[in-house]
């Protein structure tokens, strides 16, 4: 503590406290008259006439000193301060970050973690009267309430109590490096102020660029409580095709040190199913729902929990593009044209179409080579990479080197396939039991995914299964029939079984149609679709393919609520954005009053963690709770004028009482 004069330059009235001690030495007292017939009443007059009596007058000179003391202190004026703290007459500038992202909102008391958190804010400037101060709100987009601090402090006081708590993820460093900003030009005293509940996992690795010079104070709000939240909603596969039966899984994670029990809902193509669930402590439990769509559209998947102490992350919301079809393009004239021609007819979902060469990426999901020669790989190579799995299956004298090397795969050595017959024929096998493309075969109701007898088979060495693949299919004598080179988005696959009905009874098998379209929905290269879920706090954008009209396009949110949107031209056509910040929700994009597609914006998921740290963990001096006011009147500084003056007046008084007291009669006869 330091302790400052407002004013020194009065000093010299200390010397005041001079004046008691003068008035007892020359002040001269007349003394009384006496009738006496002998020197004991002479002596009697010497004792009552001294000039300081004791105790009584050495009483009355102490607090007539104290007193003017007092009066001289008071009129000086000491402040008592924190050693930090702006001196008299110096300019103050505060900047507050106030917290007011996602975590913000659960539940503290009768309010919320942000609603303690404006009040102490506004508490703090109204207490510290700074001559320039600023606000940082700290979101996923940090921004401060004016360009550099200023002194309009009821401006800010307003702003805060209008400020709503936005649920997004809090983007610390950024708003820290704002504050730093303000204050590193600011004058005077400088005051960085911190209000956050210090949630755990956004503060722990957080950086505070504080210039030299900052006091930083910290207060934190909001009490330590248990939550559970979704965190992830989607389907398997991503992009299912129409009739296709899907898994839709949502995991549900508990942040809490006990385990729960919960009722979770999910709605998807118009139906609704519930499901409990058993969450452990501090773990996660991911649960299955079955459906299956009818037809090719965009489809909305909503997951909620039933509601728990903080709702904020209760549902989550996803949009699934169902394909009307898988397109498959078979490359080579013969035999397996015609089968794969079949195919098409049988499975609803598969458009089948023969050309001569590799089609253009992102033109099909299949690509079958028949009697491949180990030409154009790196054609291949690139329509592999667009996300199309490639089925080849080599012709005689095909290099192996080639199949490696689309695949990834270093060869050593040389060597060609080598195309064999027999009139017995040979028979396959499963490879991998555990493949998912089996699974439907596991109870032998559907048969033997691999019957038949293969009168002519390509010939793959067993050696060449290397650099992750996965041997699906083998022959009775341990040769290669299927193997499988995943390389994601790519993916690779050696058909080494015969389809031509002239050399193979496998097409014939009842088993066959069920195994193809097992093979092509379980074994396709998945690319995610473009995703259509928007970050918390981010913007929300449309470009349709062809130019629409601005007064054609709306923004609406599911409950109806039409939002403001700005047309920007560009050379891909007309860029359509909303104004305002995405907030958790569903969106849909509107044209001509027809559904075009849907945003969803989910709560951020590193919010959910509502478990705070300590905030004395990070740089800078700490006040916590109450302290934060005191501490807020003592960096102003305390004066002492007050009690300097209320206890000159009491040893007024108490001078008044001594002097006015007088001593008992003394006895004569003595």
């Amino acid at each position: 503590m330091s302790l400052f004069l407002e004013n020194g330059g009065w000093m010299g009235l200390l010397g005041l406290a001079l004046v008691p001690l003068l008035v007892h030495l020359l002040a001269r007292t007349r003394p009384p008259r006496f009738a006496f017939s002998s020197v004991e009443f002479l002596r009697r007059v010497l004792r009552r006439s001294a000039r300081v009596r004791k105790p009584q007058d050495m009483l009355a000179w102490l607090l007539r000193t104290l007193a003017v003391l007092g009066v001289a202190g008071a009129v000086i004026g000491p402040i008592l301060a924190s050693r930090d703290a702006a001196l008299p007459g110096m300019a103050r500038s505060v900047v507050v970050v106030a917290d007011r992202s996602g975590s913000m909102a659960a539940p503290d008391g009768v309010g919320t973690r942000f609603s303690a958190a404006c009040e102490a804010a506004a508490s703090h400037l109204k207490k510290a009267r700074p001559e320039a101060a600023n606000v940082v709100w700290l979101d996923s987009r940090p921004e401060a309430v004016f360009p550099r601090p200023g002194p309009n402090v009821s401006f800010l006081v307003e702003s805060i109590n209008r400020a709503e708590v936005r649920l997004e993820a809090g983007a610390v460093d950024t708003a820290m490096r704002i504050a730093g900003e303000q204050l590193a030009e600011a004058p005077g005293h400088r005051e960085l102020v911190l209000i956050s509940d210090f949630q755990a996992s956004a503060w722990e690795d957080a950086a505070l660029p504080v210039p030299d010079g900052v006091k930083v104070i910290k207060r934190q709000v909001g009490t330590e409580t248990g939550n559970s939240s979704i965190e992830a909603l989607f389907v398997t596969p991503a992009d299912p095709v129409a009739g296709q039966e899907v898994g839709v899984v949502a995991r549900v994670r508990n942040h809490a040190g006990t385990p729960r029990r919960a009722t979770l809902y999910l709605e998807a193509g118009g139906g609704r199913q519930s499901r409990v669930i058993e969450l452990p402590a501090w773990g996660s439990t991911e649960a299955v729902f079955e459906a299956r769509f009818g037809r090719a559209e965009e489809v909305l998947l909503s997951a909620a929990l039933e509601a728990d102490e903080f709702p904020a992350d209760d549902r989550r919301h996803a949009v699934v593009e169902v394909r009307e079809a898988l397109d498959l393009v078979v490359i080579g004239e013969g035999g397996d044209g015609e089968v794969w021609n079949a195919l098409g007819d049988a499975l609803p979902w598969l458009r089948v179409r023969i050309e001569d060469a590799p089609p253009r990426p992102g033109t099909a999901q299949f690509a079958y080579a028949a009697d491949w020669n180990g030409e154009n790989v790196e054609r291949w190579r690139e329509l592999a990479a667009s996300g199309a799995a490639v089925l080849m299956r080599p012709g005689p004298r095909t290099p192996l080197a080639a199949l490696l090397d689309l695949a990834g795969v270093e060869s050593e050595g040389g060597g060609s396939f080598a195309v064999e017959g027999s009139e017995t024929g040979w028979e396959a096998e499963i490879g991998d039991a555990d493949a998912k493309v089996f699974a439907l075969f596991r109870t032998g109701e559907f048969g033997n995914p691999l019957g038949g007898v293969f009168r002519s088979r390509s010939k793959l060495p067993a050696g060449a299964v290397a650099g992750g693949g996965r041997l699906l299919a083998r022959y009775a004598d341990g040769t290669p029939a299927m193997v499988v080179w995943d390389r994601p988005p790519a993916k690779v696959v050696y058909w080494g079984l015969a389809l031509d009905r002239e050399v193979s009874t496998w097409p014939d098998q009842s088993s066959f149609v069920p195994f193809i379209g097992e093979f092509l929905l379980h074994e396709r290269a998945v690319v995610p679709p473009a995703s259509t879920e928007v970050r918390a706090g981010g913007e929300l954008f449309w470009q349709p393919g062809e130019e629409a009209v601005r007064s054609q396009v709306r923004l609406v949110t599911s409950g109806g609520e039409e939002c403001p949107v700005d047309a920007e031209a560009g050379e891909a056509g007309t860029l359509f954005r909303g104004r305002m910040r995405a907030a958790p929700g569903v969106y849909e994009w509107k044209l001509g009053g027809q559904l075009a597609t849907r945003r969803v914006v989910n709560f951020p998921e590193t919010e959910s963690d509502l478990r705070v740290m300590d905030p004395g963990r990070l740089a800078g001096e700490e006040v916590e709770g109450s302290a934060l006011l005191q501490r807020a009147a003592l960096g102003r500084g305390v004066p002492l004028w007050p009690l300097l003056a209320a206890a000159a007046l009491v040893f007024l008084l108490g001078e008044g009482v001594v002097t006015l007291w007088k001593p008992r009669a003394m006895d004569e006869s003595a």
